[in-house]
């Protein structure tokens, strides 16, 4: 019986060690703050109408199937429509470690003087190239 106990302890101290030894701070480190600072940027150069700003914070390919006019006409259209945006507030945010790189996803609530939209963003890591940049953005009119 006390062989057993002892053998039990032994297997589980084992386990541990495997499991410890298996974990990798490259793989689970996280971008996080880097990836909060640059939504912080996009929704200031929005808040603020510095269009110019935006090679900077999209991902090219992004640029490439959305044209930059055409991303500030759509902002400038919504403020015109429901009035100066008050705030950006958070909603949710996920973050997902891939090997290619690490996807950051967040929605947020823009509220403006007399409505409200719903925006979603991705942010992207590459493995490959360590840059941050915005991959996905979509903003929906809340109706009703």
């Amino acid at each position: 019986m006390a062989a057993m106990r002892t053998c039990s302890r032994w297997l589980c101290a084992l386990l541990l060690l495997l499991g410890a030894a298996g974990c990798n701070s490259e793989y689970t480190s996280s971008h996080q703050p880097q990836s909060d600072a640059l939504v912080a940027r996009l929704h200031d150069a929005i808040r603020h109408g510095a269009w110019e700003a935006l090679p900077r914070i999209y991902d090219p390919s992004y640029l490439e199937q959305n044209d930059r006019r055409e991303i500030a006409r759509r902002w400038e259209e919504l403020t015109r429509r429901f009035g100066p945006i008050r705030s950006f507030r958070l909603q949710a945010s996920q973050h997902d470690a891939r090997l290619q790189g690490e996807f950051y996803f967040y929605r947020y609530a823009v509220l403006f003087d007399h409505g409200s939209a719903e925006e979603t963003i991705t942010v992207y890591r590459s493995s490959r190239t360590g840059r941050l940049a915005v991959s996905g953005h979509r903003v929906e009119v809340n109706r009703g």
